[in-house]
């Protein structure tokens, strides 16, 4: 199965796959994937994540968050807003350049809806 992470939580190892992670959020030594059916606590780091999940699918916008690019749903100056999600994440700083050259979008523009997002990573 190369398409699912195992996330150990507490006892547990739950495969998760790619296409149902929204985001994942640094926490100090431990990350937090987040699904549609609910939030995974386990240690790890966000740079090793960039090594295990697809960049043609995930991208970093934040030092403490990682994007699957497939629920992005609109980009603002500063921050993504992912469909299927109640989350807004923060672009930073450092990563606000490639974030708009990816996805084509001025820094300028207030919120750009991009409800076919997918079509622009091919």
């Amino acid at each position: 199965m190369q398409d699912v992470i195992r996330i150990r939580e507490k006892n547990i190892t739950f495969l998760v796959p790619h296409h149902e992670i929204y985001f994942v959020e640094g926490q100090g030594e431990y990350i937090r994937i987040q699904t549609e059916q609910r939030s995974y606590l386990s240690m790890g780091t966000l740079k090793n994540m960039l090594l295990i999940l697809p960049e043609d699918r995930f991208f970093r916008i934040h030092k403490s968050y990682i994007v699957n690019t497939q629920f992005i749903y609109g980009i603002a100056s500063d921050k993504i807003i992912l469909k299927g999600s109640k989350h807004e994440i923060p672009i930073g700083v450092t990563y606000r350049p490639a974030t708009f050259e990816r996805f084509k979008v001025k820094e300028n523009d207030k919120v750009k809806m991009l409800p076919d997002i997918c079509h622009l990573e091919q």
